[in-house]
This record gives C-alpha cells, sequence and structure tokens, in this order.
C-alpha cells in the first residue's frame, strides 16, 4: 500500500503560558516547518532590538513565504478553534494522512512532531534550541551573494537522529503501559528521519 505525504499541519504553539493552535495548509513536511522554524529564528537572532518574538515573525508568514503579510487571510498560519484542533487531531490518531501535529512549546523549549510512519503513529522531540542548531549546521549558502539558502536534508537528518527521542503515540486508550514501554525501547534503535513521516499505510 502506499503511504500518503504531508501535505498540511496543525499546531499547537504555547508562548507566554498561552497556547494557540493554528492549521497550514499544503505546507506540513517537517524539512519544510524546521527550516522555517530556523528562518524566523534567525531573524530574531540577527536583530535582537527587534520588538517582534519569533512567535510574531512565524505567525505573519504569507502563503507565498514572504516574511510579513498585511492580510491576515493570506498568512500561512491560520487560526483553529481548540475543537477543530481536536477534531483533526482525532483524525489523524484514526489514521487520517496527509497532515502532522506539531508542538511548539517556547516556554518549555520543547518541538515535537507527531504523523504516521508506515503504519506506526509516532511522536519525535527534541528540544526547539537543537532544533534550531541542527538546522543552523545543516543551511547552505548560494547565489553571487550568498543570500540563497537551501537546506542540507542529509546533514539535518544526521543531526536529527542524534538530538530527537521517537515513541509510538498511543491511539488506543486501553494500550498497556507495559506494551508502550516495549515499543519505546525498539523505537530507541531507530534513526528518525523526516521523510518517514510520509503518513499510514492506506
Amino acid at each position: 500500500m502506499e503511504n500518503i505525504p504531508i501535505q498540511s499541519g496543525i499546531y499547537a504553539i504555547t508562548h507566554r503560558e498561552q497556547t494557540a493552535h493554528y492549521v497550514t495548509e499544503t505546507f506540513g513536511n517537517p524539512h519544510d516547518v524546521l527550516h522555517l522554524l530556523y528562518t524566523v529564528h534567525q531573524a530574531g537572532m540577527d536583530h535582537p532590538d527587534s520588538p517582534f518574538s519569533d512567535i510574531d515573525r512565524l505567525l505573519q508568514y504569507s502563503h507565498n513565504m514572504v516574511p510579513i503579510s498585511i492580510s491576515e487571510r493570506m498568512r500561512l498560519f491560520q487560526p483553529l478553534e481548540q475543537a477543530e484542533f481536536d477534531f483533526v487531531l482525532d483524525e489523524i490518531k484514526g489514521g487520517g494522512g496527509g497532515t502532522a501535529c506539531y508542538e511548539l512549546d517556547y516556554d518549555q523549549d520543547r518541538f515535537a512532531v507527531t504523523s504516521w510512519d508506515g503504519d506506526v503513529l509516532r511522536t519525535a522531540s527534541a528540544s526547539l534550541q537543537d532544533m534550531f542548531d541542527a538546522c543552523g549546521k545543516s543551511i547552505r549558502r548560494s547565489g553571487c551573494s550568498g543570500t540563497r539558502t537551501h537546506l542540507n536534508t542529509k546533514v539535518l537528518t544526521a543531526s536529527l537522529a542524534e538530538i530527537m527521542t521517537i515513541k509510538p503515540t498511543i491511539t488506543d486508550p486501553g494500550e498497556t503501559e507495559q506494551t508502550s514501554e516495549a515499543s519505546e525501547r525498539q523505537e530507541r534503535e531507530n534513526r528518525w528521519d523526516p521523510s518517514d513521516f510520509t503518513g499510514p499505510s492506506m
């Protein structure tokens, strides 16, 4: 059976003890999301006196990847109500492919992505700062002025394999803790590759 590639993402973003939910349609591949998160973070590092936080910059990105979109309707990240977020999350857990769930907790320095790897739903997590560092090591510059950048996915995958923890996501409330622990031990031997998160087997 063929896997469904990730095409969209839902997000729980926590900042200053507040959690808000968003969706990005036609944007959700882990490589793309990580590249955008790094770009936004680096902009803050390059302009430390700016009044905008990483969250402010992230939420202002437009669909065509222009850093600031004046029109809210044209922004990449569209707000989701809690009920809508929970509905999509339940669809993902139930086997719905094509969407990944991201947790970005800027208060607790945590990044997590939940999606399907073959026929197993898994959550890969690490600190946000470690993710930024891994992305920074994998960025390559090109062009005459060196202003164009691209992500070296092989370098990124190797870096992520060292820092990310992978756990199977429990979708059945009746699943025992013992079964979960056995699965977790098995997952520790796996290397994390964002391209593995393609969608459930159909």
